[in-house]
């Protein structure tokens, strides 16, 4: 009898050992006999923010004007050789800094034909052109055709 009173201990040692496992493992606990696993910790996918494109400055336009009709020329440098005489109207494009040269005022521009040089600040007038959306093309309509019956 002695021997049986051993053993059922043992037996039950053993089911209350496996049933805490079982247990364990259910509600997420680590036993002895289960080794803990790593967790993966996850994280949410922030949104990248896509640049927008930086508007580009309009040019700045000027108009030769102030000539009393006599037009103005475009010189290679201030003062320097002529390059072409421009009429009253003609758009000039700013493309560099402004310099006074012998008291007078120059503005470094684009004529028309894409020459580049000075003229008097004085003969330039500002111009506020805003670009004029283009045209809609009409888009070809079918008319419905009426089918008349001739006489036979």
């Amino acid at each position: 009898m002695m021997n049986r009173l051993n053993t059922r201990p043992a037996w039950l040692l053993l089911f209350i050992i496996l049933a805490g496992s079982t247990i364990g493992m259910s509600s997420g606990c680590a036993t002895a006999l289960e080794p803990a696993l790593p967790t993966a910790t996850v994280r949410a996918a922030t949104p990248t923010a896509v640049p927008s494109p930086t508007p580009q400055p309009s040019p700045q336009l000027f108009a030769v004007g102030n000539t009393d009709s006599q037009g103005a020329f475009l010189r290679r440098t201030p003062i320097g050789e002529r390059i072409k005489a421009w009429l009253d109207g003609a758009i000039m494009t700013a493309v560099g800094g402004d310099q006074i040269v012998e008291g007078n005022s120059w503005r470094n521009v684009r004529d028309p034909e894409g020459n580049e040089g000075w003229m008097l600040i004085d003969y330039l007038v500002p111009q506020d052109l805003t670009p004029v959306p283009p045209l809609e093309t009409p888009t070809a309509t079918s008319s419905p055709t009426s089918a008349t019956a001739s006489p036979s």
